[in-house]
């Protein structure tokens, strides 16, 4: 048994419109007739989870001239402190301010009850958005100056930055009693993680037309789960934290870690369950462009939970598109002297490294023989190439032809880029993320500490309990002071594990579900497709399942068929039979398919496919959420069919042959799809 003897304090500032004022309070455990109670009680939050704003609620004897001097959005600091240790808990803003009757010490005594938030405060009364009723120019530019940001690879961080920034002398512009402003107080700490670097916000039209709460924005810009936005007290100021969310080991292990004596704690509510126990995880794209969710590949499982669990789903979104694909097994983020559970490599994930491996191999070849097709161009490409507009034969030979080997060369790395940035097959990081972050999830304790008040403790640290060798997540820290009572603190925990257990098995022990899987599951038997024909993400392409009463689309697939293997040329060659680039391919089937003879003809280019197949009766313009087998993805310089696999099918680039892509078909890589008449 432990007794402890304290006498804890509370210190109260309020910069009214009329001065400042502050009101200071001792808890004792025995009556005085010369104590001056006025702080009778005071509750305080914190919450890094699910609350917008930090809270407070005073409770004061009652004095007129109090009443009378504290008003709505007055700035408040609250202090709590126990002899030398002491700190600031909350600073807010005053909501509320109203008379009641409350017994002390069982007299009836008026007293002043005070409510109110944190700085956040500011940020949920400020609506942002166009007013569209003024200036519909708004909904093109953007309601704010460096809205156009978005457009470039941006972190949640840095877009969040770059709101504030911008809002933080609009309507946010505060001015305090005691001489400073809202931005004297304020403090930002903007963190941002190697990858969130090289991402970008999936559709900046969502950005462009939001209507709402400044705080509601940054909460849309922070990309929950993978990135947080919380308040703490940092440097003695309330501070705006955005950070990826610590759960990996090399962030986990960076962050403040508080102990805590058993005879400092009061009571405890901590616990286990299973009901939030995922076997499945998967992430899907957040945004107005149709079918944008399948760009973060395949979902992925713990098959030793499904007997036990059945097939459990936990499926987020993410509003940002991911940077250069981190491959198969993603990034362990071994950190520390930390053990980490390494992932198991299954014969597909070895199988796809390999081949990566080939094409990266490829790629950079196919960059270094631009230099040998320059060499073979004709004059006239040469200067459709460089612009040169000289005939000076010796230059077009000399610094024009290395001019036109340097463009070729960027125009190979573009494609290259282009081509990779479709490969939607290996799993992306945010999935695996997803998956270690909960799949301890039945084996985490979560509850609530009670604690000797203390001002130490921060939300978003870690707690470390020495008596059971605890580790926990700390997401909320409540205050509360009572006069002649006494000041507790309450701490809500989450992910609680052993110390230096909490990477290893099952830490990433996913897999990619494969066809056996696949027929375990839905107990479909897929032993009669041919094995070349079925693929997923795990390592198969599955058939999509479409209709065709009349059998134009097979027609139109086996057309298709027909030419691969043709050499790409974007030049005078494409219309020759065994070449084709991109449009040409599609134009060459879809008029076979009708019947019609193109030898002799020009392909459209990309850029005129629609007006040109509306002129000539080849295809119309269908929405991307609409497209089957067989009919035509359209983007800016690209086009392809869909084929009945799941990949696309048509020419690709120099020196791939034309048929089906090593790609699945990711909507948010299309612009509009294309149908051709007869279907």
């Amino acid at each position: 048994m432990y007794i402890d003897v304290n006498n804890p304090y509370c210190k109260i500032q309020f910069a009214t419109e009329n001065g400042n004022l502050e009101i200071f309070q001792l808890a004792k455990n025995k009556k005085s007739d010369n104590l001056d109670f006025d702080v009778l009680t005071l509750e305080t939050t914190r919450d890094i989870g699910a609350d917008d704003c930090a809270t407070f609620s005073i409770s004061l004897a009652f004095k007129q001239e109090w009443y009378e001097s504290i008003h709505s959005c007055d700035l408040v600091i609250i202090e709590l402190g126990r002899g030398k240790d002491k700190g600031t808990v909350l600073y807010g803003m005053v909501d509320n301010t109203y008379k009641s009757m409350a017994y002390i010490d069982l007299e009836p005594k008026r007293v002043i009850n005070i409510t109110g938030r944190g700085f956040n405060k500011a940020f949920m009364q400020f609506d942002i958005g166009a007013v569209q009723e003024i200036n519909g120019g708004f909904n093109q530019v953007g309601f704010f100056k460096g809205q156009d940001l978005v457009y470039g690879p941006n972190s949640p961080s840095q877009l969040i930055k770059t709101a504030i920034d911008y809002y933080i002398d609009k309507g946010i512009d505060l001015k305090f009693a005691n001489g400073k402003s809202f931005k004297d107080y304020f403090n930002a700490i903007y963190l941002e993680n190697s990858r969130q670097k090289e991402e970008s916000i999936g559709n900046s039209f969502n950005a462009y037309e939001f209507q709402g709460s400044l705080w509601t924005y940054l909460k849309e810009l922070r990309n929950a789960p993978f990135n947080e936005l919380f308040w703490e007290i940092v440097d003695n100021k309330p501070t705006l934290i955005s950070r990826p969310t610590p759960f990996n080991p090399r962030d986990w292990t960076s962050l403040p870690l508080i102990k805590v004596e058993e005879r400092e704690i009061i009571d405890e509510q901590i616990g286990r369950s299973d009901l939030e126990t995922y076997t499945l995880y998967a992430v899907k794209g957040e945004s107005l462009i149709t079918d944008f969710d399948q760009m973060f590949g395949a979902p992925i499982w713990y098959e030793p939970y499904y007997k036990r669990y059945g097939l459990r789903r936990l499926q987020v979104t993410s509003k940002y598109k991911s940077g250069p694909n981190m491959g198969a097994t993603g990034e362990s983020d071994f950190g520390g002297d930390w053990k980490v559970a390494g992932h198991n490599k299954n014969e597909y994930e070895i199988e796809k490294e390999k081949l990566k491996k080939f094409f990266n191999e490829y790629d950079e070849a196919k960059i270094e023989s631009q230099d040998k097709i320059a060499k073979l161009l004709t004059y006239d490409k040469i200067r459709e190439l460089t612009g040169y507009e000289g005939v000076d034969i010796e230059e077009i030979n000399g610094v024009e032809r290395e001019k036109a080997a340097a463009i070729l060369k960027e125009q190979a790395k573009a494609e290259i880029e282009a081509a990779n940035s479709q490969d939607t097959s290996s799993v992306s990081q945010k999935t695996i993320d997803l998956f270690n972050w909960n799949i301890k999830n039945n084996q985490m304790e979560n509850g609530n500490l009670i604690l000797k008040g203390d001002t130490r403790y921060q939300v978003g640290a870690r707690l470390y309990i020495k008596s059971s060798d605890m580790e926990y997540y700390i997401e909320n820290v409540s205050h509360s002071f009572v006069y002649a009572e006494g000041w507790q603190t309450t701490l809500q925990l989450t992910r609680g594990l052993k110390y230096g257990t909490r990477f290893t098995k099952p830490w990433n022990q996913w897999k990619m579900i494969e066809i056996q899987d696949l027929m375990d599951l839905s107990g479909l038997d897929y032993s009669n497709i041919p094995a070349d024909y079925m693929q997923t993400d795990g390592g198969s392409f599955v058939p999509i399942q479409y209709s065709d009463p009349t059998g134009f689309r097979s027609k139109i697939g086996a057309i298709a068929r027909s030419h691969a293997g043709e050499t790409y040329d974007m030049g005078n060659l494409r219309m020759n039979e065994g070449y084709s680039d991109c449009s040409s391919f599609v134009y060459k089937v879809t008029m076979e398919a009708q019947g019609r003879q193109w030898r002799g003809t020009w392909a459209p280019a990309t850029y005129t496919m629609i007006a040109d197949g509306e002129r000539l009766k080849l295809w119309y313009k269908i929405p991307l959420s609409q497209v089957q087998p067989w009919d035509i993805l359209l983007r800016d310089g690209h086009t392809e069919f869909l084929g009945d696999d799941g990949r696309t099918y048509g020419a690709h680039t120099y020196g791939v042959p034309s048929g089906p892509s090593k790609w699945k078909y990711d909507p948010s890589r299309w612009t509009v799809g294309l149908r051709i008449y007869g279907l």
